[in-house]
């Protein structure tokens, strides 16, 4: 038997209920976090692509669903991990309760929704 590499696995050995994870899931959302930065960034301060949606988006409009957007988003990721990994189950399954009954990947919901949220915050 191999030994765990990552401290995830480590802690994911001591419970028999949770399944793997896909060895590129975080990987892949680091590398889409830093993109998204990235491009805000460069866009916000050298590009300004996004200035021209203020002149079709007002703020009133823009703030709010930013807001509703972020509280989603806090929301499915809470939610998410709260269901996963606060109990233990006697077999693994498929959770079909909460968030993960309308969605199956709450936690990657949650990231796009942030980025949308952040998104329309900083439209003027």
């Amino acid at each position: 038997m191999r030994k765990p590499k990552t401290t995830r696995e480590k802690w994911s050995k001591q419970r028999d209920d949770l399944t793997g994870e896909h060895p590129l899931g975080d990987a892949g959302q680091i590398f889409f976090a830093l993109l998204f930065f990235g491009i805000w960034i460069a866009d916000s301060f050298f590009l300004k692509y996004s200035t021209q949606l203020n002149d079709i988006v007002p703020a009133l409009v823009s703030k709010p669903i930013g807001i509703v957007l972020l509280c989603l988003s806090a929301y499915c990721a809470w939610s998410g991990l709260r269901i996963v990994f606060g109990e233990v189950r006697e077999t693994p399954s498929v959770i079909r309760e909460g968030v993960l009954g309308v969605v199956r990947h709450p936690i990657y919901l949650s990231e796009v929704l942030l980025y949308l949220g952040l998104f329309m915050l900083t439209l003027w």
